[in-house]
């Protein structure tokens, strides 16, 4: 303690922790503290100023708390004391759970959820595939009906459609509940862009994460149109929606507007997003 006999300080103060890993196993810590009482002092009076660095590790986590190890060098302003402390934090997990762990069930796609036709009938009403093995006789109608490239050249310019629709949005302002150029929220977006070209989506973000059918998880299993189910923290429920646009990048409106993120492991930014990133839907095939 001081030189005076020791001090009992009473203030407030704050720490900033930095991972060195996805998972935060070690970090380095830093902090600060300030305050005007020492209640071993008659007066109870005094101004008094202190800050820490140093590193922990976590140790062991269990029932939503962590217990982490730290070395720090601490240093106060009360005649100038300083040296370095060990200590235990305890509270919550900083980074997420497992590291590796967490990534090796990212590439497996879930079961499909119920199959909804993108014009939004009931899925008792959607049609049935033909199986390969349900042969029919040809008939005359059949030189009216579209060749399956054809099929999928529409689709995909359909998509791309959507894309641009989306993409015309770049810098709209984020408001709750938009659905047009004076502002969207994330599934407002998602919505807008596919009602342009004729496409009806349902209004919600809970309800957009269960419409066409699963792809999964996965960036080699995504194509352009698709839509990128997100939730608030690793594994949640889906609170946040975007429009893949391919090449790891995809649109949507949060906080900042519309705006254009990336969705990979490889940079903190969107690693940030991949880590969040649920499930992804896809609306025409």
């Amino acid at each position: 303690g001081p030189r005076d006999g020791g001090a009992f300080l009473v203030g407030i103060g704050g720490d900033l922790m930095v991972p060195l890993t996805a998972a935060a196993r070690p970090y380095l810590v830093g902090g600060g503290s300030v305050g005007a009482f020492d209640f071993r002092r008659s007066v109870g009076l005094a101004l008094w100023s202190a800050w820490s660095a140093g590193a922990g590790v976590e140790l062991v986590r269990a029932l939503g708390l962590s217990a982490a190890l730290e070395v720090r060098y601490q240093a106060l302003s009360r005649d100038r004391t300083g040296g370095v402390a060990l200590g235990i934090r305890v509270g919550t997990p900083l980074g997420r759970r497992g590291g590796r762990e967490a990534e090796s069930g990212r590439g497996a796609a879930p079961a499909d959820g119920p199959p909804i036709d993108p014009v939004g009938t009931e899925p008792s009403t959607a049609r049935r595939r033909p199986q390969p093995d349900e042969a029919r006789p040809p008939s005359d109608s059949d030189e009216a009906r579209p060749r399956l490239g054809t099929v999928a050249v529409r689709a995909e310019a359909t998509i791309g459609r959507a894309i641009e629709v989306a993409r015309d949005a770049m810098g709209a302002p984020y408001r709750w509940g938009g659905t047009d150029a004076n502002g969207f929220d994330c599934s407002g977006l998602i919505w807008y862009a596919y009602d342009r070209v004729g496409i009806a989506l349902p209004r919600r973000s809970r309800d957009q994460a269960l419409a066409g059918r699963s792809v999964g998880a996965a960036i080699d299993g995504l194509a352009p149109g698709d839509i990128l189910v997100f939730s608030r923290t690793p594994g949640g429920e889906p609170s946040h929606v975007g429009l893949y646009l391919g090449s790891g990048s995809f649109i949507h409106s949060a906080s900042r507007g519309t705006a254009i993120s990336r969705l990979t492991p490889e940079d903190s930014g969107g690693r940030w997003w991949f880590d969040r990133w649920i499930d992804s839907r896809r609306i025409v095939d």
